[in-house]
């Protein structure tokens, strides 16, 4: 038996709510379980089979896309079942896609960098694999440049 299927009851419900909790914790948009489902790269009903303790048979993948999207250290969730509590991360995770079991590597996010208030594009650019943090922060830089100078060139015009 896993420490899935040796969990009872009491502690899939803890779970469900911790979970909850953390996603209203995190930011006001995930309060709604599909906004928190879609930045994890998860379907928002298996997020609603674990938060309201439905089932028991997840994938090691999906529990580990949860972890990341909650900023919680891997193997947080056993230990939540097992009657502890979730250990946070130091850094921002991006989410880990759980698409056909075949995640992709979390890219580490700097923790002075909020992925929810930062503007749409520049949250893709933080989140993109297969670049250091150095490439990011150029791209970032360079973009907004770009768009400062755009702004320049050509003024809003009012109607007045």
């Amino acid at each position: 038996m896993t420490f899935l299927e040796d969990a009872d009851e009491a502690a899939w419900t803890r779970l469900g709510r911790l979970l909850a909790a953390r996603r209203a914790e995190l930011s006001p948009k995930f309060r709604s379980r599909r906004l928190f489902a879609e930045f994890a790269g998860i379907n928002h009903r298996v997020l609603y089979d674990i938060e309201s303790a439905r089932r028991r048979n997840f994938s090691p993948n999906t529990l580990t896309a949860i972890e990341h999207a909650c900023s919680w250290k891997p193997g947080s969730i056993a230990r939540i079942l097992e009657g502890g509590d979730p250990v946070e991360n130091t850094v921002i995770l991006g989410p880990v896609r759980a698409i056909d079991d075949d995640p992709v590597s979390p890219v580490e996010i700097p923790a002075e960098v909020d992925l929810f208030a930062i503007p749409r594009w520049e949250r893709h650019l933080w989140l993109a694999p297969d670049l250091s943090r150095k490439e990011r922060r150029l791209l970032i830089n360079l973009i907004r440049a770009e768009r400062l100078s755009a702004e320049q060139d050509d003024p809003p015009t009012g109607s007045g």
